[in-house]
């Protein structure tokens, strides 16, 4: 974005009560160009949706290559997967709508929603699409539509505006995805709170020198 859209981002972002801590890094990442192995990740996980919703599944765990669970909660992937398992199967016995469930993500930028069981919230607006489940409502509503065939954005970058019903700040993007995916408001995210309960290596990477991670390392005795 130029310097006049930035201007008009940053008074939406504000105006919509978001984390004016995290501008900087929204801005970041708005800023990052859409490369072609961003293209190439968008089609393997569109293609991953196209398999699973032929195949008749009803909702489906998409873990990339790099994902890991975090060590603070010391659990292995059995767990892991058991515990959204327990969870999926609670918000079918509770009748709660899902489209997106995200298992790991980044820090929220707006603000989360109610919590609808004691580990899942409505999500904000949040980068990272590293481990998260689909349903099969979520999966058909996508692929119905033109978004995922089109490379707009970075499609974490994406997710993250599905996560806000299509309120990106962004305006251009806004009005975009609301053209390639006009049932966009009906579109509902959850996910686990914070970064979820699994992390990507190269955001702990990143991050391993902070207080959080030297904690968790120093836990399992990894120091």
């Amino acid at each position: 974005p130029d310097g006049h859209e930035v201007s008009g981002m940053q008074r939406i972002f504000a105006a919509d009560g978001w984390n004016a801590f995290l501008w900087q890094a929204f801005l970041q990442d708005c800023s990052e160009p859409n490369s072609w192995g961003y293209v190439g990740c968008q089609i393997a996980h569109v293609e991953a949706w196209r398999e699973a919703l032929a195949a008749g599944v009803e909702w489906l765990l998409v873990c990339e290559d790099d994902v890991c669970p975090i060590p603070l909660f010391d659990l292995d992937w059995v767990e892991v997967w058991a515990i959204v398992a327990r969870e999926v199967m609670a918000l079918a016995a509770m009748a709660e709508p899902w489209d997106l469930l995200f298992v790991g993500k980044g820090s929220s930028v707006s603000k989360e929603g109610r919590m609808i069981t004691p580990l899942i919230v409505e999500c904000g607006y949040n980068i990272k699409m590293h481990c998260y489940c689909i349903s099969k409502q979520g999966m058909a509503k996508l692929l119905a539509s033109r978004l995922p065939y089109s490379s707009i954005r970075p499609q974490d970058e994406v997710l993250a505006a599905l996560n806000v019903q299509g309120r990106h700040p962004r305006e251009r993007l806004r009005e975009k995805i609301k053209q390639l995916f006009p049932a966009v408001h009906s579109f509902r995210s959850l996910c686990f709170p914070w970064w979820g309960i699994v992390f990507q290596l190269q955001h702990f990477e990143h991050h391993r020198s902070s207080e959080l991670c030297r904690s968790a390392i120093g836990e399992l005795g990894r120091e």
